[in-house]
């Protein structure tokens, strides 16, 4: 066995991104049984592949906000969302920064598991303590970072998987903690906070050309939330199978 692809779509892609955070399998070489249940020379390359989840679990307790109402409210350059093939949130006018007292008091569950890793009364997870929050030393998560940093993975965005979710936490207009109002849009911020995190970090003191990017991403043209079209698209087979379908 050579190669282990691991793809989720929808909840599917929610439940292999915390997967892949939060596991401690020999399989990606590295963890605590690596040396002991097998060579590191032996293991399997293992993907992941998430595609167009609805949240994220992310790795600390900052999240994407506008400068000010006035930035949120210009948000608007003239493309429709669904022909947009670049970024729909414009970062130049958002900042990645912990939630103010307010807006904290807004929404108390925003970093909470399964969409942080603070702990969730509401959703048990005994693997996050055991996997996961060890390797925070009093909030430095450089260790974890880069642990998931070192992990393959792919994400694939719908361009048209851009409809305004409800939210699961906090009630209306809290975009399930502060993640972003569409799919397509939660992904490319998610994106882009790992993007920083790495810069802060050096990106883990990797060498050769992937030293100036966390993982991969592609939005798929002209797809919405549809699993078959996405995983059939040229993004998708490549991904998944290191070649690209037919066009």
């Amino acid at each position: 066995l050579r190669r282990i692809v691991v793809v989720g779509h929808s909840a599917g892609g929610q439940f292999v991104q915390r997967w892949a955070l939060s596991s401690n399998s020999w399989c990606f070489g590295g963890g605590q049984f690596a040396n002991r249940w097998a060579p590191e020379a032996d293991l399997p390359h293992v993907r992941v592949v998430v595609a167009n989840p609805r949240s994220f679990a992310y790795l600390d307790n900052r999240r994407y906000f506008a400068h000010s109402d006035q930035a949120a409210a210009d948000d608007d350059d003239g493309i429709s969302p669904a022909d947009n093939d670049g970024t729909l949130t414009p970062f130049d006018k958002y900042q990645l920064r912990p939630p103010s007292a307010a807006e904290e008091d807004g929404c108390k569950e925003f970093n909470r598991y399964e969409w942080g890793l603070d702990e969730n009364e509401e959703v048990p997870a005994p693997y996050i303590i055991n996997n996961v929050q060890k390797l925070i030393d009093q909030g430095d998560n450089s260790e974890l970072f880069c642990r998931y940093v070192s992990r393959d993975i792919v994400y694939l965005s719908g361009q048209r998987d851009i409809d305004t979710l409800g939210s699961q936490i906090c009630g209306q207009g809290k975009e399930d903690g502060y993640q972003g109002p569409s799919r397509r849009e939660r992904s490319e911020r998610f994106f882009a906070s790992l993007q920083l995190r790495g810069r802060e970090v050096e990106f883990c003191g990797r060498s050769g050309g992937e030293t100036t990017q966390v993982h991969d991403r592609h939005v798929v043209k002209n797809v919405g939330h549809d699993h078959g079209l996405i995983f059939q698209s040229p993004e998708g087979m490549q991904a998944m199978l290191g070649y690209k379908s037919p066009t």
